[in-house]
């Protein structure tokens, strides 16, 4: 069986149709290598400098032997052909014509020896064919590199023969599009150039070819410091005078089948359900359907739009036979205006062998003609980088029995009749996959967390994976990480995905130049903007437009794909997008410009703060600054719902601007956000909000400022239940309140205080506090701080045996709730009020009181005290010896503590778990829950908690007669709560008599 030999792409080896498993890549290298001189000795030195390169490891040689007897086996398993030994080296012994790298360049030689233009043709073509993407495209020692590098220099120097030939034979408008995009490529080819100036001059396009003489004199005199050699100048002076001899000859006659498809991507990667959808759409037969199909791909720069329609061409070639077609329209090619339609017509006409002379200069007659050409025909037409409909709608044959793809870089929603395919971003499999195949699939394992980063620093946008891998696989010194450590820097970014003049920012600012000025300074503006998304009032914040004027202009970005929308309403950018805005913002902005564009930002999140949280907690509006009167639009926030929606959309946002924006807008943040960020569960966004305005006032020296911050980010602690940190922040909040003489910030300070001692079980230390805070909201007439004051004492007195006396003050702060419409304190005393009636033994006025603040909670989303509502609801169904009821209420206060990122509250649900798993026998599981409540417990510092764990623990231990491990426990409780000077302290000496009176039984 007769194997052949690929390289001039991915290297692979079939027999009989078969692929053939060749292994890891090293073992590869060594077939490429004895590939690429078949039949002559490869020494050993030189086999090992090709396939390692300077990485040679310890044992180079027996692991090229090693390589060398797999392949052998492989090989002569497969086919006639085998690896021989030879003095000083090896050869493989096969024939050449199997080898596509031999047989392209035989076919190169035979075509250049041919004296028959057809024949030379044909030849070049089928050399042609034999490429399926970059030699050796796996591959990438510093020998691999260098050999490919002459092959794609021999590559070039067939097309350009080609070129010359098919121009000698009239094919100049099947050329063009070829040309000009190679030409794009080698800008600097003056051989080139000399073609595609004769093509255009051929096909009636003088003043393009003149510009392109313009074009390459401009490239070599700034690129080299040279003019044009003679022979262009030349050329250049025959299309000036209008030279007849420059005249087209009579074309070869037209084929039976019209080409000119680009090659397919041999690493072409991903896409298949966006390839299904293309093909999906077609009809079982061409012409089937009653109408042309039509397929309109569109995405943003580089995201793979032509490499999709020229792959989804290739795989549905064989059902339009007649032709198959492919035209840049330019919509986006840098020194190029988008094609005009009647150009368009009279390249496709001229591709199709129509006689310039006899292509109408009307366009709706050239359209007519183009119609009549292929009607009958099956045919299928990619229209590559259009402009608009209005570019596209001539173009589109009227046959059903043909196929229009087309890409765009804008969405052509008003070409009737189109299915429309928006492409978006590589899935990360896919993105990762395409890294590995053009770095090089050993390189990409060796360091996968290093590639993922990559490909996310990417933005998984292929053309950026696909510079950033082709810049890895020629620079072998590099790793993936050293690679990464570039790309991370925002600032170079972009210059790291870019390859000479091509590159990322290249692609996007194609798509930039194509907007108007007032959309380029939008999009500019927008990337000054820190946070993941923006509606359109942060837009005309941005810009000092109406709210309408800027929604407008967003939805023209999302048209041509310079933002994104996940959200109706909201816009994004693609990171590397942003990226290149913030880079243009120097082009038209001052420094001053970009700090007024900021300040109107951060004013209208101000304002629009405040209203939100007069709606949502009206009760504390004393407690935010007072603002200026609003200037800038910004939505109406009239309810409750409004309210918190606007606030859970633009969170995100609003801790972003604070901690990259202006000092005074964070600070205001602080104290406008306080109760939303504690009572919704934000408790890392009020880490950061808080945090950062406690380092600007600590630098700028701001004491009372610091102390406001220091004790709403002790609140926060509280909330998460790390009561040590939140008592070092509320006392250091409320030593410089003190010192700035700020009795308010004192009151909330101390009241604090009170709340975290009497968690930590020093419930008179508590109540002191709770008295101070008291004394201090009285003199101020802070009602609402009077509220959580009461509350808080209600919470402690049935600590100390006065339940009465708690109950008297939380009615007082339920009382107050209702004056004040202030529905965390309403919340919080009738918890109380069902503990209070908890421990007298009422449990029906404790479900009352907790089944209706459980409902206030989940009205107002606070879910803090949800959670708080639903473990005190399981300590009364378990004191009530409703087991089920109460395993269902800690559950869901588990689950709530853990989706707000609170380790005390979770410990608390844990430890309900396990008293209501141990109520119902079940002691290995409370065991388990309790043990994980104490360790959390440990991990907050919370030492009151960690005791009742441990006479938990120490209870369950003796269900199931262990008594040595129950003392323990009960031992580690009474050092707990003696060192916190609790009563309880003496209730666990009299457990651990019992047990010695036991023991001495």
């Amino acid at each position: 069986m007769t194997v052949e030999f690929l390289v001039l792409g991915s290297v692979e080896a079939r027999a009989g149709g078969r692929l053939l498993d060749l292994g890891p890549a090293r073992q590869r290298r060594v077939l490429a290598a004895l590939l690429v001189e078949a039949n002559q000795a490869v020494t050993t030195d030189q086999l090992i400098d090709r396939v390692w390169g300077e990485r040679l490891p310890q044992r180079a040689a027996g692991t090229l032997r090693s390589y060398l007897t797999r392949l052998r086996t492989i090989l002569t398993e497969a086919g006639d052909v085998g690896i021989q030994r030879r003095s000083g080296g090896y050869v493989l012994a096969v024939d050449e014509h199997t080898v596509d790298l031999h047989r392209f360049r035989h076919l190169l030689a035979k075509a250049r020896a041919s004296a028959e233009d057809a024949e030379q043709l044909a030849l070049f073509e089928q050399a042609f064919e034999l490429w399926r993407g970059e030699a050796f495209a796996d591959l990438d020692t510093p020998w691999f590199t260098g050999v490919r590098a002459t092959l794609e220099r021999e590559l070039v120097a067939a097309e350009l023969d080609h070129a010359d030939v098919a121009l000698r034979r009239g094919r100049h408008s099947e050329l063009l599009p070829r040309l000009s995009a190679q030409a794009e490529r080698r800008p600097l080819d003056e051989r080139l150039a000399g073609q595609v100036m004769v093509a255009l001059y051929r096909g009636g396009r003088q003043a393009e070819a003149l510009q392109a003489f313009h074009h390459i004199r401009t490239a070599l005199i700034e690129g080299l410091g040279i003019e044009p050699g003679a022979e262009l100048r030349a050329l250049h002076q025959r299309i000036l005078a209008g030279d007849s001899a420059l005249s087209a000859p009579t074309p070869d006659a037209p084929t039976a089948n019209w080409q000119s498809l680009p090659r397919d991507i041999d690493d072409f990667t991903g896409r298949d359900t966006e390839l299904d959808l293309v093909l999906d759409r077609l009809p079982a037969v061409p012409g089937a359907s009653s109408a042309v199909v039509i397929t309109a791909i569109d995405g943003m720069a580089g995201v793979g739009k032509t490499a999709l329609a020229i792959r989804a061409a290739h795989q549905i070639a064989d059902r339009y036979p007649d032709a198959q077609l492919f035209l840049d329209l330019h919509a986006h090619a840098e020194d190029h205006q988008p094609t005009d339609p009647a150009a368009a017509l009279d390249s496709l006409l001229r591709s199709v062998g129509v006689p310039g002379e006899k292509i109408p200069h009307d366009l709706q007659a050239r359209a007519g003609l183009w119609r009549k050409q292929l009607a009958g025909r099956k045919a299928l037409l990619v229209l590559d980088n259009a402009a608009s409909a209005a570019q596209v709608r001539p173009l589109l044959p009227g046959n059903p029995e043909c196929l229009v793809l087309i890409t765009s870089r804008n969405r052509l929603t008003d070409l009737e009749a189109a299915h429309i395919l928006s492409l978006d971003v590589l899935p990360d499999n896919d993105a990762t996959a395409l890294f590995a195949r053009i770095a090089g699939p050993d390189r990409a394992a060796a360091e996968p967390a290093a590639v993922a980063e990559v490909v996310a620093l990417c933005g998984q946008l292929p053309l950026a994976i696909r510079i950033a891998a082709a810049r890895l696989r020629s620079r072998p010194k590099w790793t993936v990480e050293h690679l990464a450590t570039r790309l991370r820097d925002e600032r170079r970014r972009l210059g790291e995905l870019a390859t000479g003049d091509s590159g990322v920012a290249a692609a996007f600012a194609l798509s930039y130049q194509q907007l108007t000025p007032a959309q380029q300074r939008l999009f500019r503006l927008l990337g000054l903007h820190p946070g993941a998304d923006f509606d359109p009032y942060a837009a005309a914040a941005l810009t000092e437009d109406e709210e309408f004027t800027a929604e407008a202009g967003l939805e023209d970005l999302l048209d041509v794909h310079l933002l994104q929308q996940q959200v109706a309403g909201r816009y994004r950018f693609h990171d590397l997008c942003r990226a290149h805005a913030r880079q243009l913002l120097g082009c038209g902005e001052t420094e001053d410009d970009r700090q007024a564009a900021l300040g109107r930002l951060c004013e209208y999140y101000r304002h629009t703060t405040a209203t939100a949280m007069n709606a949502l907690v009206p009760v504390d509006k004393h407690l935010r600054p007072d603002l200026p009167a609003a200037t800038l639009a910004a939505p109406e926030l009239t309810n409750r719902l409004q309210a918190a929606g606007w606030l859970e959309h633009e969170r995100a946002n609003l801790i972003t601007t604070a901690t990259h924006g202006l000092p005074e807008h964070a600070a205001f943040l602080s104290a406008a956000l306080q109760h939303y960020l504690n009572f919704r569960g934000y408790y890392d966004d009020g880490q950061v909000l808080h945090g950062k305005v406690i380092e600007l006032a600590h630098a700028a020296g701001d004491g009372g400022l610091e102390g406001q911050a220091q004790y709403r980010l002790g609140y926060v602690y509280w909330w998460q239940g790390r009561y040590p940190l939140a008592l070092t922040h509320l006392q250091r909040g409320l030593e410089l309140a003190e010192t700035a003489g700020l009795a308010g910030v004192q009151g909330y300070a101390q009241a604090g205080l009170g709340f975290t001692h009497r968690r930590l079980g020093r419930h008179e230390q508590a109540l002191v506090h709770f008295q101070r805070a008291l004394a201090l909201a009285e003199q101020a007439a802070d009602l609402s701080l009077q509220g959580h004051v009461l509350t808080g004492m209600g919470h402690t007195y049935p600590c100390v045996g006065r339940a009465e006396q708690a109950v008297e003050h939380l009615r007082r702060a339920v009382a107050l709730a209702e004056s004040t419409g202030d529905r965390q304190v309403d919340i919080g005393a009738r918890i109380g009020l069902g503990a209070a009636y908890r421990g007298l033994g009422r449990y029906e006025a404790a479900l009352a009181e907790l089944d209706r603040a459980l409902a206030v909670a989940k009205d107002t989303g606070d879910r803090g005290l949800h959670g708080y509502a639903l473990r005190q609801l399981g300590d009364v169904c378990l004191d009530t010896g409703d087991l089920s009821a109460a395993g269902e209420h800690y559950q869901q206060a588990l689950t709530l503590a853990r989706a707000i990122g609170s380790p005390g509250h979770e410990s608390e649900a844990l430890l309900g778990l396990g008293e209501t798993a141990r109520g119902t026998g079940l002691f290995e599981l409370a065991l388990d829950y309790t043990r994980r409540a104490e360790a959390l417990a440990g991990e907050v510092g919370d030492q009151f908690q960690q005791a009742v764990a441990n006479r938990s623990l120490a209870r369950t231990h003796l269900g199931l007669g262990r008594q040595r491990e129950a003392r323990a426990h009960w031992q580690r409780a009474l050092d707990l709560f003696t060192e916190l000077g609790m009563r309880e302290a003496d209730d666990i000496r009299g457990e651990l008599a019992k047990l010695d009176v036991e023991r001495a039984e």
